[in-house]
């Protein structure tokens, strides 16, 4: 809908400010996101612009204030509900001076009809926003479990998430790690225009489970961070007849590929269930995150192990877990994680862990955090969660700012725990109004900026 706004300088700031104005100022849908929409305008005068607005009866929200100088700009309303009408306004500001338009009216989209999809939230109300992948889309719920964002991709969506400049990026392919098929990482922006894509081609192949990006200090991208895999022969006799071997790989602005490590673990390595060749790889990395000093921490899912490697030599630093580990496991239970996903740390020497808990008896999933000790090689168990479920695959953790914890359970629930371990709250995922499965879920503080979890 076009709307013609005159926009009129407050009564503020001093005589010799700037004039502000705007024109041909007009509302569209956003077809990338049905529950967005795009303010369009021509500014003259101002330093940022935002989009002030509410539906009827609803608190009222605003954009963050985007940078703008003289000419053409469009700001992106996030997080509307679908099929909803709103009214608002749109404030242009230059120092203590604000211009606020005429009030402008628009409406959301329908979600689109392959897509079921809410969360069922029981406990303490949360701000911010659930992350996670539904079929062929990313999406987010708000604390009362309405979906409030969305990205339609054109396959299958497994690992998204919110990176540190506030793109959002979702591996889109049918990739599990180990069945040769292709697949991308795609980093697009909030409002849902890619940016470009992050991966390789066969015969080397891009994994789905892990994309970290870093950042030099103008803020552009310096790398992708992810991990490869390719196809050996077997040796004929109890092995599969192609065997996937990973790497973990740095892909550089240029397309570049760096293999940082890559992973030949010998057989009697695997340690974890189903079994030795139930899939045709032996490792199975999973996550990828950055110690304090740079460097990778990796968890290998079926080595039962955690590695930490050098990001300038792919040398391994330490091992935790598996049948080579530098640590013995303190005022632990379990003696260990096993089959674990989502392996992050958490600052002071810690880390934190989704422990599936394929190797314990009874079979239990847990989130564990251990405080790690290189000198005396002790990893001694700080805290954990217990489930009371069991989860074989897939799982997330994530350390929130006020020190909760954010389990991801991967039969389709997230729980928030507090640092007692008490439950604050929990939410299920329903999809075609049955719980669902997702790959991780994970705790984001706004759809337009990155913010700490």
């Amino acid at each position: 809908m076009r709307i013609d706004a005159l926009l009129v300088l407050a009564t503020a700031a001093c005589s010799a400010a700037p004039a502000l104005s705007v024109s041909s100022a007009s509302v569209s849908a956003n077809p990338l996101n049905p529950l967005s929409a795009l303010v369009s305008f021509e500014a003259r005068g101002g330093d940022c612009a935002r989009v002030i607005y509410a539906a009827p009866g609803d608190a009222l929200a605003a954009t963050p204030c985007q940078a703008v100088s003289t000419g053409a700009a469009t700001i992106a309303v996030l997080g509307l509900l679908p099929s909803t009408s709103y009214n608002g306004q749109l404030e242009l500001r230059s120092g203590g001076a604000v211009a606020a338009s005429w009030p402008i009216s628009f409406s959301s989209g329908a979600v689109p009809s392959d897509l079921d999809a809410h969360l069922e939230v029981s406990g303490a109300a949360s701000d911010g926003y659930l992350l996670t992948a539904v079929g062929f889309y990313a999406v987010a719920f708000d604390g009362a479990g309405r979906l409030r964002w969305l990205r339609a991709l054109n396959d299958s969506v497994v690992e998204t998430k919110q990176q540190a400049n506030g793109d959002f990026t979702s591996y889109q392919g049918g990739s599990n790690g180990f069945n040769g098929v292709d697949g991308r990482f795609l980093q697009y922006q909030p409002s849902g225009e890619i940016r470009r894509t992050w991966g390789t081609g066969a015969p080397i192949f891009t994994d789905s489970h892990e994309l970290l990006l870093t950042f030099d200090a103008s803020g552009a991208v310096a790398a992708a961070h992810f991990f490869t895999y390719q196809f050996i022969t077997g040796d004929g006799t109890d092995e599969p007849d192609q065997v996937a071997i990973h790497s973990l790989s740095r892909q550089l602005p240029d397309g570049t590929v760096q293999t940082v490590y890559a992973s030949e673990p010998a057989p009697a390595e695997v340690i974890e269930g189903p079994g030795l060749f139930a899939f045709p790889d032996l490792d199975h990395p999973n996550s990828i995150d950055f110690d304090t000093d740079g460097n990778y921490v990796v968890s290998f899912r079926n080595l039962g192990e955690i590695k930490k490697i050098d990001a300038s030599t792919g040398a391994v630093l330490w091992r935790l877990g598996g049948t080579a580990s530098d640590f013995a496991f303190v005022n632990d239970p379990e003696g260990g994680f096993s089959a674990q996903h989502s392996a992050r740390v958490v600052g002071g020497g810690r880390l934190l862990v989704y422990d599936n808990g394929w190797r314990h008896s009874p079979q239990e999933t847990r989130a564990v955090e251990y405080a790690l000790d290189p000198q005396a090689k002790t990893a001694t168990l700080v805290w954990q969660y217990r489930s009371g479920t069991f989860t074989a695959y897939m799982g997330s953790v994530q350390r929130l700012a006020g020190g909760d914890t954010l389990v991801g359970l991967s039969s389709g629930e997230a729980v928030r725990i507090d640092a007692q371990g008490n439950e604050v709250s929990r939410a299920r995922l329903m999809v075609s109004g049955a719980q669902t499965p997702f790959y991780r879920m994970t705790r984001v503080p706004s759809l337009y900026e990155y913010q700490r979890p």
